[in-house]
């Protein structure tokens, strides 16, 4: 790839080409029994697991380059307590919503300037 503005050596568009996937696990807790006052709620748990692809290709000949690259994100909400009115790792505000995932994507043009010898 590059450093800089300017590319020493390209390869091609699929021969830089990569993909990656990453897999998380999310779990949070919170303990409210210290708490005096009229709220009923005691705790709140929620597990959560997400996916990251990332595919990056490499960039097309010449003296300007182009490539694209790709993310895509997955998040999938496996279990959390069922009074709890404010979700925190799974994006939702009211319980009743029942979202069990969520998915984000987008995608990225690129160029580069090849440095002519």
């Amino acid at each position: 790839m590059s450093s800089g503005a300017f590319a020493e050596k390209q390869e091609g568009f699929f021969e830089d080409a990569s993909v990656t996937l990453q897999a998380k696990n999310y779990y949070f807790m919170r303990d409210f029994s210290s708490i005096k006052g009229p709220s009923t709620q005691s705790k709140s748990e929620e597990w959560a697991q997400g996916f990251v692809l990332n595919a990056k290709s490499g960039y097309t000949p010449g003296v300007v380059g182009f490539g694209i690259d790709a993310i895509a994100m997955l998040g999938l909400k496996l279990d959390s307590v069922a009074a709890v009115l404010i979700q925190v790792c799974c994006r939702l505000e009211l319980a009743e919503k029942h979202l069990i995932a969520f998915l984000e994507r987008a995608l990225r043009l690129k160029c580069e300037f090849q440095k002519q010898s």
